[in-house]
């Protein structure tokens, strides 16, 4: 007992003699992001027949704490078309990014960057879609990665940026033949700023973005070929600030989808919000915010409803 006693007083010591070193090697950090929100949706929407309202109530999936000291990081960053102008807050900080606003993720990648030039190998997706439906499929052969390209410059208070990416793998069925699934986006983004307001807006296109890992992306079909999906989308985001403590944004978003088999009309989809951004002290604010998804007709030509929500996201970062 007495050996014991010594080792956990000898244990003791070190910790208390380490613990204050290590804590003063380290910065500490925090981001507690709580939603709450009232989400309407139309009985299109909820598939029920009647409308449905929800209650959201949780601890935000961005919400995080942590501590620096010594860090490193190797191949993993936001794509070059990759566009974060949206400030939406409503699901988890949304910001457009399932509604067009161009976005591709964190991608492990090989990377070139040069100025405003990057040049970007990725991680190819292979995102399966069931409508597909190749039959006998066996295989999936990948050749190349996905490659990223975009050019972004400033002259004053005007940025102006071009972007544009390329994905390809092929499928196999049991005959050895191949079904190439292709897929491509292309687009301009540009911000300008004037005193306290700024005005941010873009426009892409693409084909089965779906496929190429787009947030949002048009799926391709399958019936005797491969049936592309093409997209074309812009987004125009805006704010103002007031004062020191508040600042009122907005943003709007319209896109239209063609898949080019007989009888499929085009499918529309917008949405658009409105907040205010009030500052109560340093680092401590609370976001208020309207807004809607209007998915109109798909490409049945069937009405899929909306989704009305009234949220706020309270925030405090340390």
């Amino acid at each position: 007992m007495r050996k014991l006693l010594v080792l956990l007083s000898a244990i003791a010591s070190v910790v208390a003699y380490t613990v204050p070193a290590i804590a003063d090697g380290w910065s500490f950090y925090g981001h507690a992001r709580m939603s709450t929100s009232m989400d309407s949706k139309s009985k299109e929407k909820s598939g029920t027949g009647f409308d449905d309202d929800d209650l959201t109530w949780v601890l935000q999936s961005n919400a995080r704490v942590g501590a620096f000291g010594g860090r490193f990081e190797l191949g993993r960053d936001y794509t070059p078309v990759t566009t974060l102008y949206s400030d939406q807050v409503w699901g988890d900080d949304l910001g457009l990014l399932c509604w067009g606003m161009p976005y591709a993720g964190r991608q492990d990648q090989v990377a070139l960057q040069m100025g405003g030039l990057q040049v970007a190998f990725l991680r190819p997706s292979t995102h399966e879609v069931a409508a597909f439906n190749i039959a006998k499929t066996t295989d999936i052969d990948i050749t190349m990665p996905k490659i990223e390209v975009s050019y972004d410059f400033t002259a004053g208070p005007v940025g102006v940026g071009v972007f544009g990416g390329m994905n390809t793998y092929d499928k196999v069925d049991a005959t050895d033949q191949d079904t190439s699934i292709d897929s491509n986006v292309m687009g301009i983004r540009a911000n300008v700023a004037f005193g306290a307001a700024y005005v941010k807006a873009g426009t892409y296109f693409g084909t089965n973005l779906d496929t190429y890992g787009f947030a949002g992306g048009g799926k391709p079909t399958y019936t005797t070929k491969l049936n592309d999906s093409d997209d074309m989308g812009y987004f125009l985001v805006a704010g103002f600030k007031a004062s020191d403590t508040l600042s009122v944004r907005a943003g709007y978003y319209c896109s239209e989808r063609e898949v080019d088999v007989a009888g499929f009309k085009t499918d529309d989809g917008a949405a658009y919000y409105v907040q205010a951004k009030i500052d109560f002290a340093k680092n401590v604010w609370v976001v208020p915010e309207i807004g809607k998804f209007d998915y109109k007709d798909n490409a049945a030509g069937v009405d899929e409803g909306d989704l009305t929500y009234f949220s706020a996201k309270w925030e405090i970062r340390f």
